[in-house]
């Protein structure tokens, strides 16, 4: 029995650093600095602990109607938002809260990827985050 416990909470315990859609290693060579990470149901959030921190957020969201859903999801950007090709569905990269954003879409399932920090790639590296999520959502 103890060791079903045991089983148990080593489980979760690596449930709470571990984010399904891209892992610590991945975006600290993105960043080019090691994270920290952060996991909730539809969310993860990476961190440095660098002297300029910067922070890569992923949110996922599974849509019952993906065509108003999605217009929603939109919202969070300006209207004239540019398009991205090659990134999901829909992809339009914003200025969002101060951070570098990409809204995207695969099939019923929106995603974000936000950088914020004073990082001049910000950009580009939300782009490559964002290229790595949707593959993954496939």
């Amino acid at each position: 029995m103890r060791g079903i416990w045991l089983a148990v909470f080593f489980c979760c315990a690596l449930r709470a650093d571990n984010c399904p859609w891209l892992n610590g290693a991945t975006v600290g060579g993105l960043l080019g600095v090691p994270v920290t990470v952060q996991v909730s149901d539809d969310a993860c959030e990476f961190r440095t602990d660098a002297s300029t921190p910067v922070a890569l957020r992923i949110e996922v969201h599974t849509m019952q109607q993906p065509a108003t859903e999605f217009k929603s999801w939109l919202g969070r950007c300006e209207a004239n938002a540019p398009h991205v090709r090659g990134i999901g569905n829909d992809a339009v990269e914003c200025e969002s809260k101060g951070a570098a954003t990409i809204l995207s879409r695969v099939r019923e399932r929106a995603f974000l990827v936000a950088v914020t920090g004073s990082s001049p790639a910000a950009q580009e590296q939300a782009r490559k985050a964002a290229e790595q999520v949707a593959g993954n959502l496939f």
